[in-house]
């Protein structure tokens, strides 16, 4: 409808000034359909794959991931925020964490660890 309103105008325009120039209608662009493949590639392991560089062994990372960033409380478990060696960054619920690379998550604790003098 707004469409035809506006062609109508410019060949209106174009009448007035004498020109037998043709209208161009706009041709309506629709947004890109997301196929199941990509859809598939924005899953949450699909992303760990990626930041893991798939090195094969996918119950061993203490050679992929560089270090813990930090670990949060959720309501009813502690999420691991992870650093790769290649740069990306991940979240992971920290049983998984805890066996696929047990010295990362141990060095964080230790390096977080402070203790009281003795009275």
């Amino acid at each position: 409808m707004f469409t035809s309103f506006c062609t109508e105008l410019i060949e209106e325009y174009w009448k007035t000034k004498k020109q037998d120039t043709p209208v161009k209608t706009p041709v309506k662009r629709n947004k890109p359909v997301k196929r199941k493949s990509e859809e598939a590639e924005d899953t949450p392991k699909r992303k760990v794959k990626e930041a893991r560089e798939d090195s094969g062994d996918e119950d061993n990372w203490e050679n992929e991931v560089k270090e813990v960033e930090t670990v949060e409380r959720t309501k009813d478990k502690l999420m691991i925020y992870l650093l790769w060696n290649n740069g990306k960054r991940s979240v992971h619920p920290s049983d998984e964490v805890n066996k696929k690379c047990p010295q990362k998550v141990i060095s964080f604790y230790e390096s977080h660890l402070s203790f009281k003098a003795s009275s």
